[in-house]
């Protein structure tokens, strides 16, 4: 009997966003879909502002540094966070099953988070007669809706921002989070060229 045989194929085309994987076969109305991230972010395109930090002291939990940091929403203390990532790659696979996404705000620490944004800070040495460049790269998949297996290809090559220290770049927030199956998020400091 072949109804106990689970088969599914991979399929790729392209699409205006970049390669796009569709999942079909007997079971790929069964099959599970695992999400990395979900984030008010859309990285087929990476639009976004950059922001001078209003100074004053750091808060914990509601501070950036550099390179890269997630804005999530604690549903325990009901405030937003950062959690600084800094320099590196960011494998969001990789934290979820390791640490997991908790609350940085005093006192709470509650893992009941829902991610919300990526922020860039500038590099901790960019002064403004010592200008750096905040390099970064967003590879994954994300997934085109909340009904199907199907996934575009995110892979922004690498790009940069002109930051201070005290500058940060927010993406675009989009009103529906985006499902990431996988995501990966590479930052470095380097010199202006």
């Amino acid at each position: 009997m072949l109804g106990c045989l689970t088969i599914a194929f991979l399929m790729c085309s392209s699409s205006s966003e970049g390669r796009r994987f569709l999942v079909f076969g007997p079971s790929a109305g069964t099959m599970a879909r695992t999400t990395v991230a979900s984030l008010h972010n859309n990285f087929r395109n990476c639009d976004g502002e950059e922001h001078t930090s209003p100074g004053g002291p750091a808060i914990t939990g509601w501070t950036y540094g550099q390179g890269c940091n997630v804005k999530m929403h604690c549903k325990a203390c009901d405030k937003f966070s950062i959690r600084h990532l800094g320099l590196g790659t960011a494998d969001f696979h990789a934290i979820g099953k390791e640490s997991g996404w908790k609350c940085t705000r005093s006192g709470c620490g509650s893992n009941r988070v829902v991610l919300h944004g990526i922020l860039f800070g500038g590099p901790s040495d960019s002064k403004p007669n010592s200008l750096k460049r905040l390099y970064f790269s967003i590879k994954g998949f994300v997934y085109c809706d909340k009904d199907t297996m199907a996934v575009d290809e995110i892979d922004t090559g690498e790009d940069y921002k002109l930051l201070y220290h005290n500058e940060y770049w927010v993406f675009k927030e989009t009103k529906e989070a985006y499902a990431y199956q996988d995501l990966n998020i590479h930052t470095w400091a380097g010199p202006c060229k």
